[in-house]
């Protein structure tokens, strides 16, 4: 009976400790999951307002960092890109795309020799969105200024 117990008491040590890992690795894949979620709506957002009759990219890249900053505090923005990058007003593209780059720091520790051992490990996400300019074409196909 007393053998028993110890034994149950030696897997419980065991399998607590991994359970536990288990169970944080899912909030943490929770937390990413919700990070990128926020990411892609604003990157959305902000390609809409650039894309929409009379858009512009600065109020585009306002309106998706106002989405941003009601997200996730972990998350640790890189940058914005446009393509095309040189944009000519005279002559708009078919297609804008927005791509935004950002890291989110895990709380799970993690063991980098470079960083000089135990750190936390940055997963990175970086989302596009693609959409077509609001323009009105004339019946003959040529573009309305």
């Amino acid at each position: 009976m007393r053998r028993a117990s110890a034994q149950a008491l030696v897997e419980a040590a065991v399998a607590f400790p991994l359970l536990a890992m288990v169970m944080l690795a899912l909030v943490q894949l929770t937390l990413y999951a919700h990070a990128r979620n926020v990411v892609e709506a604003a990157t959305q957002e902000g390609v809409r307002v650039a894309t929409a009759q009379g858009g512009d990219r600065g109020k585009a890249i306002d309106r998706a960092n106002a989405i941003l900053q009601s997200g996730p505090t972990y998350l640790k923005p890189v940058q914005w890109h446009w393509s095309p990058q040189n944009l000519d007003t005279t002559h708009l593209p078919d297609t804008q795309v927005l791509t935004y780059s950002a890291k989110v720091d895990t709380f799970l520790p993690w063991f980098d020799p470079s960083h000089g051992g135990v750190t936390h490990l940055q997963l990175p996400i970086d989302v596009s969105a693609r959409m077509s300019q609001e323009q009105f074409r004339s019946p003959t196909g040529t573009r309305a200024p």
